[in-house]
């Protein structure tokens, strides 16, 4: 992902910066990692590890366990998640990391698989949610990337020998991640207002509601 967070980094501040100084640093970077992908996939033998482990998941599917298919076999693990993800949210800001942001994005991730699973039990008001829940991964994974780039950066500085640029370009990544994490603020917070019960008694009543529109 590195390489298309440079990208759009530049086209974003095409306003301020020429972009052909940075163009072979992004041929560079594109390179090595269509180099480390391939050696994953072919000379590691990923691709062939991850074929095998799905062909092992679907054989097991059918003896899986559903003791019970109402909305109590959701809630414990819909509590677990909408409570993780909102101390991560809470650690993010009291101490700002990019790891720390980096585990609030996987939280929120979860949730939005949840919130996608429970959609049904009422659309109207639970696919707008699941947009919103989306948005705030979306925003957070930017940052992820930027994170990335600007260990990169810091680990492989031959990658881009002059320092000035070098500079310039993390000036810049610092810059777009705290907009997007201040962007993340307000959004997380509405999504994570409520205690962990409150939030799961809510779905609960959609789910036994069973209603299609408000």
């Amino acid at each position: 992902m590195v390489p298309k967070t440079v990208s759009a980094l530049l086209d974003r501040h095409a306003h301020l910066l020429e972009r052909e100084p940075f163009e072979a640093f992004v041929e560079r970077l594109d390179s090595r990692h269509a180099e480390l992908l391939n050696d994953a996939l072919v000379h590691g033998g990923a691709l062939e590890r991850a074929m095998a482990m799905a062909e092992e998941a679907r054989e097991r599917i059918a003896e899986w366990p559903i003791p019970d298919a109402g909305f109590d076999a959701l809630a414990a693990s819909l509590r677990k998640v909408y409570r993780r993800g909102r101390n991560r949210m809470t650690e993010a800001w009291e101490h700002p990391s990019g790891a720390r942001f980096h585990e609030w994005r996987k939280r929120a991730k979860y949730l939005w698989y949840h919130l996608r699973i429970l959609a049904p039990a009422w659309p109207a008001v639970m696919e707008p949610w699941a947009d919103a829940q989306h948005d705030l991964t979306d925003l957070l994974g930017e940052g992820n990337d930027l994170t990335d780039l600007l260990t990169l950066l810091d680990r492989e500085p031959d990658l881009l020998p002059h320092g000035d640029m070098a500079e310039v370009l993390r000036g810049l990544a610092e810059a777009r991640r705290r907009e997007l994490w201040d962007m993340a603020r307000p959004l997380g917070r509405r999504l994570y207002s409520e205690t962990p019960a409150a939030f799961v008694d809510r779905l609960g009543g959609y789910w036994d509601g069973g209603v299609s529109t408000p």
